[in-house]
């Protein structure tokens, strides 16, 4: 395995959270920078156990050593431990070129490019209208090269994610009212730029866009740029820009090192709708195209959107069931149905039973579960019974809903893949499955589902949605080990075996469910290691473990190999995953059953022959 790889930061992060009192100190600071400030150094003084710590390496055009205090409270919020590593000004290449830089020993776990576009392609800012359109076309190619070899000798050096930032509009645009009117526009130009950095970090592993253009949008140019500062320190930001970089960082390192949500439970009354159904009556409660019901409507609405980035949306509700069904089925201004919802929970019992049924029902532990509830006292006893359930505090204005929830990053992640798309779907179609299975022994049942994987080689089309079941597969995951899309296409490099595989049955497509990672041993030949093996909770039992085995083993004795050792590394969660191996022909080699081998020499592989195979070269 590639020295370079570090996993470290990626494994440590599942799930955990600040106490709600660090929250609370965190919130109450905003907005003041001598709280936040004092906050911060009380933070970086005594520490927090269950922060999790976090090297963050900042190449800027300006001076970004006051985004310190501001990162480290911001990251606080959302679980981490932030460390500010603040790069000499002005030193893009330098740093990036110099193998022996700054950058490079400070072993960073993310890489900030904080650039404006008047600092890396200052002509398309300060000398646009002298410029002729074929002019404006070189410049913006030459920036668009200089993004993609800075990117690349980064890629060379380190397997670190990247956030690169995009530009915001000038301060003042050139030909002023005017500019609609010139062609090509200096807005357009600068959306053109954008899309050419764009353009670059989807082309390379773990390299993804901070959206700083939509930031400013958000929050308005004159708020977050101090010019009299850039004047005087080259720092344009002010306070308010500092906070919102800060809080937006420390979200994208969310998306980048927390497993995604994968089911938000909401209750109904006061929340979906506004109004209690058992007193006031499906007639009585506020849903609608007029205030206030137009506001539980609005969140409806974005639930849905959840939904179709990948969400899944369950109920825990207490109420007459078929009275509440009813008013989802058929209410004229509901934007959810009943089957928008892949599980409910609908009676007077305790929710927090009802939370491990949905669990349950889903495969997946609770700690994937979020709970929306407009009830303190229910978010409280989740709280107290299921503390790995991420519970939302919930405003008292329902106008704040979408916020909050927003706020809480649910779903938020930096590729998302056709699975993300369809995910709610194939949950449709599974539980379809389990209808169909009834009393069926399960050799029956499996021969019933015609099932096809397709397995073959991790590439780039495949490599986002490989890291992507690396960071959220916790259940059937032998290592839980977590590995960037630049760490996998490092060990593709170094000689490693990296496979995916993708199932279909009669229901549907399931998308990419599956990988394998086997690298040769670096002192012993002939010998193999079985780094990762990881399927999604949504095809476990139905033998794609033993096709993703067989054609690993064929690989590597392929390449030489003459043993295959598995790794096994016990977890409160992937019990799913512990008899893999036994199941599948490889003997016990360590008494703690933490590793495995299997004898490449012999035919006697892995079977499903339930299963059709196609290999993809």
């Amino acid at each position: 395995m590639p020295s370079r790889v570090r996993t470290e930061a990626m494994s440590a992060f599942i799930g955990l959270r600040p106490d709600r009192q660090l929250l609370e100190k965190g919130r109450k600071a905003r907005g003041n920078v001598a709280a936040t400030i004092a906050l911060a150094r009380e933070i970086e003084a005594e520490g927090a156990a269950n922060l999790t710590s976090l090297r963050v390496a900042v190449l800027s055009t300006f001076t970004s050593e006051p985004l310190q205090p501001f990162m480290v409270v911001e990251g606080a919020i959302r679980g981490f431990a932030l460390r500010l590593l603040a790069m000499p000004f002005n030193q893009l290449e330098l740093q990036a070129f110099k193998s022996g830089s700054e950058l490079y020993a400070s072993r960073a776990d993310v890489i900030v490019i904080a650039s404006r576009l008047e600092d890396t392609a200052p002509a398309l800012i300060d000398e646009f209208l002298t410029l002729s359109p074929q002019e404006v076309d070189q410049h913006v190619g030459a920036f668009a090269t200089r993004i993609r070899t800075l990117v690349s000798e980064l890629r060379a050096h380190t397997a670190a994610p990247i956030l690169i930032w995009n530009s915001a509009q000038p301060w003042l645009l050139a030909a002023g009212l005017a500019d609609p009117a010139v062609f090509p526009s200096q807005a357009s130009v600068v959306e053109r730029a954008n899309a050419a950095l764009a353009e670059v970090a989807r082309g390379t592993p773990s390299v993804h866009v901070f959206d700083y253009a939509r930031l400013v949008v958000e929050q308005g140019l004159h708020r977050l740029v101090d010019r009299r500062l850039w004047h005087r320190a080259r720092m344009p930001f002010s306070a308010i820009g500092l906070e919102a970089i800060a809080a937006r960082t420390a979200t994208y390192l969310l998306a980048l090192f927390r497993p995604a949500c994968k089911c938000l439970v909401v209750d109904l009354d006061n929340t979906l709708w506004g109004g209690v159904l058992a007193e006031d009556g499906p007639g009585g409660i506020a849903l609608g195209e007029d205030h206030p019901g137009s506001v539980y409507k609005a969140f409806q609405r974005y639930l849905m959107s959840l939904r179709s980035r990948g969400l899944l949306l369950a109920i825990a509700s207490k109420n007459d069931r078929d009275e509440a069904l009813n008013v989802l089925a058929t209410h004229p201004d509901g934007i959810l149905r009943p089957d928008h919802f892949v599980a409910v929970e609908i009676g007077w019992h305790d929710k927090a039973a009802s939370l491990r049924r949905i669990a349950n029902e889903l495969s997946v532990s609770t700690s994937a579960l979020a709970f929306f509830d407009d009830s303190a006292v229910e978010r409280e006893w989740i709280r107290a019974q299921l503390p790995d359930v991420n519970v939302i505090e919930a405003p008292e204005d329902p106008l704040q809903y979408v916020p909050t929830v927003d706020d809480a990053v649910l779903c938020e992640t930096l590729r998302l893949s056709s699975e993300d798309r369809a995910r709610a779907e194939m949950y449709e179609a599974e539980a379809e499955r389990r209808r169909l299975r009834g009393g069926v022994a399960l050799e029956e049942f499996l021969k019933t589902l015609e099932i096809q994987a397709e397995v073959g080689p991790v590439d780039v089309t495949t490599l986002p949605r490989v890291a992507q079941l690396l960071a959220r597969t916790n259940q059937f995951n032998t290592t839980t080990r977590r590995y960037s899309e630049a760490q996998i296409s490092e060990l593709i490099a170094s000689g490693a075996i990296v496979l995916c595989v993708r199932a279909r049955d009669r229901f549907g497509d399931s998308g990419l469910v599956g990988l394998v990672i086997a690298s040769p041993d670096l002192a012993e030949a002939g010998v193999w290691h079985l780094d990762s093996l990881v399927l999604s909770c949504r095809v476990i039992g139905r033998g794609i473990e033993s096709v993703l085995l067989r054609e690993t083993i064929r690989c590597a004795r392929g390449r030489g190999a003459q043993k295959l050792i598995g790794h096994f590394a016990t977890t409160v969660k992937n019990e799913p995953a512990s008899s893999v191996f036994s199941d599948n022909g490889f003997s016990m080699l360590t008494q703690d059953r933490s590793r495995w081998i299997f004898d490449c020499r012999t035919d006697q592989l892995p079977l499903s022959p339930h299963i059709r195979v196609i290999i993809k070269a």
